[in-house]
């Protein structure tokens, strides 16, 4: 087996597990593994799509490294959004081609993993804006933002006549 199919896996300076190859340049890679990131090697069969248009390499087809960009308590650290462009050029320079984004939407649960409003984008990692920004920033830079949509846990932000919850105060007609 090659070394990306057969991962090895260590332990982060915060005892945070990554899973690394066994190339030497995992080597920059694993320097960014802290509590608030996880490495993933992401592989994929040796074909590549044709889009000379992307203005994101390594994506869809190809090879990469992903980073998980945030953590359980990164809400905390408002706005999440500007520490991570803030280490757009660390990501870079590891090696990074993709980094896996916190869920968007505005949620119950801070961490969002209880949205009620999917097209409200200000959340407790920062506001639609600074995603935006962020986005831009991770392209001009050669990494794929992914997102973490959360869809099927959805809560609604009040009740009906009947007790049940299922009243979405939105921009969204839900009727």
């Amino acid at each position: 087996m090659n070394s990306l199919s057969r991962p090895h896996v260590s332990k982060g300076v915060a005892g945070v597990q990554c899973v690394a190859g066994r190339h030497a340049v995992m080597a920059r890679r694993m320097t960014l593994c802290r509590p608030q990131a996880a490495a993933v090697e992401l592989v994929t069969p040796d074909r590549t799509v044709d889009e000379p248009d992307s203005p994101t390499p390594g994506h869809l087809g190809t090879d990469g490294i992903m980073l998980q960009g945030f953590h359980w308590e990164s809400h905390k650290t408002h706005p999440w959004y500007n520490t991570i462009k803030g280490k757009i050029p660390d990501i870079q320079g590891a090696g990074f081609t993709h980094i896996w984004l916190p869920p968007p939407s505005r949620s119950v649960s801070p961490e969002g993993y209880m949205p009620g409003q999917l097209y409200n984008l200000t959340s407790a990692y920062g506001n639609e804006q600074q995603l935006v920004e962020l986005n831009e920033a991770l392209k001009a830079a050669g990494i794929a933002p992914l997102a973490d949509i959360v869809i099927n846990h959805r809560c609604a932000d009040s009740q009906d006549e009947q007790g049940r919850w299922n009243n979405y105060h939105d921009d969204v007609d839900h009727d």
